[in-house]
């Protein structure tokens, strides 16, 4: 998340720019390329058939949509999260970054102070879920000014050794101004 705050980057990968859902300033894109395209590309990478690359390839595409379903509660072949769709196998792969560059450079995903913002509270947000995933992974954390709550629905028992690592991490953490523990709520939809 510190790379974010920086600005300026190139974040590769799947549905990972669901984690900034209301951020401003981040340009999302969706590359995609015909499946006979892409067999081609998987067996000269593997040295695989055809018919084993396809295979392959479906089972990564399950894996990887099931995956961010679990994690992030949406389908990542949603073009409705992403604000440019890119088909390869239509443009070259030239024009397809003359298009990516050129649309980052608009005014709408340049950093503004709201976005360093929304930034610095999703970095200390993910830091403390973070430091509370492993022994409470039943936990989602939100964050605005250096406010944090942390809503849990574990039992009665796992509050109070939340509550004392909570505890902990504000002196840990000197970003947070405040935290607190919401135990037996809801876990908010904004929450990570």
């Amino acid at each position: 998340m510190c790379r974010v705050a920086n600005d300026n980057i190139v974040y590769h990968g799947l549905a990972g720019h669901v984690l900034l859902t209301g951020v401003p300033n981040v340009l999302k894109v969706r590359i995609i390329a015909d499946m006979e395209d892409r067999i081609k590309a998987e067996m000269e990478r593997e040295g695989i058939s055809a018919e084993d690359a396809r295979i392959l390839l479906q089972k990564d595409d399950e894996e990887r949509r099931k995956w961010t379903k679990t994690l992030y509660g949406v389908d990542p072949w949603d073009s409705s999260l992403y604000d440019l769709v890119v088909h390869i196998s239509t443009l070259t792969v030239p024009d397809a970054v003359d298009f990516i560059c050129e649309a980052a450079t608009k005014d709408q995903f340049k950093a503004t102070e709201s976005y360093r913002r929304k930034i610095k509270n999703l970095g200390l947000a993910c830091q403390v879920k973070a430091a509370l995933v492993d022994p409470f992974f039943d936990v989602g954390v939100t964050c605005e000014s250096g406010n944090v709550v942390i809503y849990t629905g574990v039992n009665d028992r796992q509050v109070s050794k939340l509550k004392e690592r909570a505890k902990e991490l504000e002196k840990e953490i000197e970003e947070i101004n405040n935290l607190e523990v919401h135990a037996g709520v809801p876990i908010p939809e904004d929450a990570l």
